[in-house]
């Protein structure tokens, strides 16, 4: 993300929001959460970074305002070998848990799906979108959830939807699940995260699909 040598953003994180930047003699950069874990800034050209998981690491944002509706988006390229229901970003409890939350996984049949939880896995009120199986090509995710109803998009297009009961959670996880309970880690690049306190439309997801955002936009 070219936010990525910017000023940390608050809510508003490229990725750069929550972490800090370690220039290496390799041109790559280590990228440090607050708890110490380590993933690795890979700069595939000279204006498109991005983050790479190996399989081992995550990020985790604490503390965020409450989320209710609210909308989350990310390039992707995930590698061919997919762990089945690794946690690619979501949003989950402070407290950790397995309800309430917000989560986006792959499987390993290709397919990525969202699933917003109100409480207790998977109990009353829960909403589960999966994908076509996605090939490890650059790709566009966006779910939105607007208080009642969900909806997933794949580059742009409306791929599923469903209702919803749900509340809100604290924490934002990338790399893994946003549950307390880690059912791995993903192997991929993500780029241009996006995590927005409203349901964006269709609309607004693709205007905003090839656009580098500054961080200060209303919502963001």
């Amino acid at each position: 993300n070219d936010n990525l040598s910017k000023t940390p953003l608050g809510i508003g994180w490229g990725i750069s929001g929550l972490s800090k930047l370690n220039k290496q003699s390799s041109g790559a950069v280590l990228v440090t959460d607050g708890s110490g874990k380590t993933v690795r800034y890979i700069q595939e050209g000279s204006n498109n970074p991005s983050l790479y998981f190996d399989g081992n690491d995550y990020i985790l944002r604490g503390n965020l305002p409450s989320l209710y509706p609210h909308s989350i988006e990310f390039w992707m390229l995930l590698d061919a070998t997919r762990v089945n229901n690794a946690g690619i970003a979501g949003i989950g409890p402070a407290g950790g848990g397995c309800g309430l939350g917000s989560v986006i996984r792959e499987r390993s049949d290709g397919r990525v799906y969202q699933h917003i939880d109100p409480a207790g896995c998977g109990g009353h009120g829960a909403s589960y979108i999966a994908t076509s199986p996605i090939s490890s090509v650059w790709t566009h995710f966006a779910g939105t959830y607007d208080g009642v109803n969900h909806k997933v998009y794949i580059n742009g297009l409306l791929v599923g939807e469903d209702t919803a009961s749900y509340t809100s959670s604290t924490n934002f996880v990338l790399g893994t699940d946003a549950f307390a309970f880690r059912r791995g880690y993903i192997r991929g690049f993500i780029d241009e995260v996006k995590i927005w306190d409203h349901a964006r439309t269709q609309a607004q997801v693709q205007a905003n699909i090839q656009t580098s955002l500054n961080g200060d936009e209303s919502g963001l």
